[in-house]
């Protein structure tokens, strides 16, 4: 899902950014995660990034089960030593 959802261009195979611009989210606390994502979704941003982010039409219509299902992915990966 992580994958499909384009999450992987920006934030890595693994959840480590692939640009200093796009934040690590491997090991990030689940809920701070989805809490981001449903900012960037809903557009409380106002970031240039995000807002490009947010008219890709596979990243505006990730749901809450899609969401939940990436976030717990995410803390699951440990980040490189």
């Amino acid at each position: 899902l992580y994958s499909y959802k384009f999450c992987i261009t920006c934030h890595g195979q693994q959840g480590i950014s692939v640009a200093p611009n796009y934040p690590n989210l491997a090991n990030q606390n689940e809920s701070y995660l989805v809490n981001q994502m449903k900012d960037i979704i809903e557009k409380r941003r106002s970031n240039k990034l995000t807002i490009l982010m947010t008219e890709h039409p596979v990243v505006s219509g990730i749901n809450d089960e899609e969401m939940s299902a990436i976030a717990a992915h995410m803390t699951k990966i440990k980040k490189a030593p």
